[in-house]
């Protein structure tokens, strides 16, 4: 992982997310950009400023990488409703983006298998796929959260691009990319921000620095986020490493 620190790491990962859509965009014939949830909206408030509004956003198909299912999609803890509250959603859907709610009222593993199956024919279809991930204080990536194996593996290590799972303690029902997925990705980064991250930020630089060695590896399903180690993802945060 690249550690990337500022006190505005927002805007460092808007910039950042920025240049990669209007690189693909002009590359590629079709862009999926997966979003991370939470304190990402801070990302997505301030994009607007930093995109090139000229570029062809009907290329542009846009996703959550992991949601809080619910059998009412429009749930309040969702982050698909968080996100369609930002200035990027507005920019996006007045330009003609495809922008995909991966909850529609089906069941868990339904919805489950409609979004990896939506990853499968993207990557068949070649799409540029740009992953934007956070980490949580408890060493978790999108949806991928801690857990003892046999579970850890049997949930997240696993061909699937996308699965549904109970592991959530807060918001049992969780739907996310996989580690698979995430290895597909073209540019992955992260928006890491406050001081509550600090110990799980300096967590995660250590054992990164012990990468591929069996140290990082047996560490994984405590701290799911050190996956990003295999894709070098860069983290904007404003916490030292």
């Amino acid at each position: 992982m690249k550690f990337e620190v500022s006190r505005s790491p927002q805007i460092q990962a808007a910039q950042h997310l920025a240049s990669l859509l209007e690189t693909s965009l002009a590359e590629h014939d079709h862009v999926l950009l997966l979003l991370a949830g939470g304190s990402a909206a801070d990302v997505y408030n301030e994009l607007p400023t930093y995109i090139d509004e000229h570029l062809d956003y009907t290329k542009l198909m846009v996703m959550m990488g992991d949601e809080r299912w619910d059998t009412d999609p429009e749930h309040e803890h969702s982050d698909w409703v968080q996100f369609r509250n930002t200035s990027f959603y507005h920019f996006l859907r007045e330009r003609g983006a495809r922008l995909v709610d991966i909850l529609g009222g089906k069941s868990h593993q339904e919805e489950a298998d409609a979004f990896n199956a939506l990853l499968e024919e993207a990557l068949a279809s070649g799409y540029f796929v740009i992953s934007m991930l956070g980490i949580g204080t408890d060493g978790h990536t999108a949806g991928i959260l801690p857990a003892e194996n046999p579970a850890f593996a049997d949930t997240f290590f696993v061909d699937e691009l996308a699965v549904a799972h109970e592991l959530d303690t807060i918001h049992p029902r969780r739907i996310t990319i996989t580690p698979a997925m995430i290895k597909q990705a073209d540019a992955v980064f992260c928006y890491v921000r406050g001081e509550k991250k600090a110990r799980i930020i300096s967590d995660l630089a250590k054992l990164d620095a012990s990468y591929p060695e069996e140290a990082w590896e047996t560490m994984i399903p405590v701290h799911p986020a050190l996956i990003l180690s295999a894709v070098d993802a860069t983290v904007f945060t404003d916490q030292n490493p």
